[in-house]
């Protein structure tokens, strides 16, 4: 229901949807041992050291020699793989409105 419902919106506000590829990072195991990362759309990976991991996880205030990032967000892997299944839907409803950059990249258009 809330993929039918955003993808109404969609329709109606945008001409094209273009899902950006974002890096999401899971705890390796425990805490201490850092975080395994992934991408959204891409299969690339990155692994966070324990001080990588918390510099991740934290908000970054603005500074002269920085700019001010927010604390990442967190939610069960459950809830991860949920809302990536309801992307690809709502991407499938959309057809041509949703950007073939990010069709190929869900895998719902064949590139052969």
């Amino acid at each position: 229901m809330r993929v039918i419902i955003f993808s109404i919106i969609m329709l109606t506000f945008t001409g094209c949807v273009t899902v950006q590829d974002k890096k999401f990072c899971s705890v390796a195991g425990v805490l201490s041992a850092g975080a395994n990362c992934t991408h959204f759309l891409t299969n690339e990976k990155e692994e966070m050291n324990f001080d990588q991991f918390l510099e991740f996880l934290e908000p970054r205030y603005a500074t002269p020699t920085t700019t001010e990032k927010g604390a990442a967000v967190c939610f069960s892997s459950d809830d991860f793989t949920a809302m990536k299944n309801e992307v690809e839907i709502m991407c499938r409803m959309l057809g041509d409105r949703c950007s073939y950059a990010t069709q190929k990249a869900l895998g719902i258009i064949d590139t052969n």
